[in-house]
């Protein structure tokens, strides 16, 4: 299953859960990573978030998962730890959480609010920039495709209708 051309190929995956010791998303996760290296592609985080899903039954009695959103929330140390995680197994690049135009059962776009038609940061985006400060504090001249900014970390906000790069720290 693995590419035989391997130029522009990533191996892309999402993390809804926190991978913590020997849970399902730990082993998942691990499964993933070497998935990628076996493959011999670089790995790319799609989404990543702490999502909590409970088993429920819909109209027609058939089960299904729903994404509990009292339960499916993360701090600031859980944030840490996957940016670290994504950092010490030098993932190629990561998105956090969903961002999706269509309508669902939680918030897309959850870093910023529309108030009075203002922007706003959400307490998700101080999470995400304090995580990202924490564990990436540069970016080396040999990363591919980097800026070969030193001693400086951006994280990237791109929506459709304007890119923006925010310095972090």
């Amino acid at each position: 299953m693995a590419p035989g051309a391997k130029t522009n190929i990533v191996f892309k995956i999402t993390v809804y859960g926190l991978p913590k010791s020997s849970n399902y998303q730990e082993n998942k996760f691990d499964v993933l990573i070497k998935s990628a290296q076996l493959a011999g592609v670089p790995l790319y985080v799609g989404e990543w978030n702490n999502v909590k899903r409970e088993k429920i039954f819909n109209k027609e009695g058939q089960v299904v998962w729903q994404i509990n959103k009292e339960n499916s929330d993360i701090t600031q140390d859980e944030a840490n730890l996957i940016v670290q995680m994504f950092k010490e197994i030098k993932v190629f690049g990561w998105a956090y959480w969903n961002w999706n135009f269509k309508p669902h059962g939680v918030a897309n776009f959850n870093l910023i609010t529309l108030k009075n038609g203002n922007i706003q940061t959400t307490k998700y985006y101080e999470l995400l920039k304090n995580a990202i400060s924490s564990n990436l504090t540069s970016l080396d001249n040999d990363i591919e495709g980097g800026q070969g900014i030193k001693n400086k970390t951006y994280f990237n906000i791109t929506s459709s209708q304007r890119d923006q790069q925010v310095p972090v720290g």
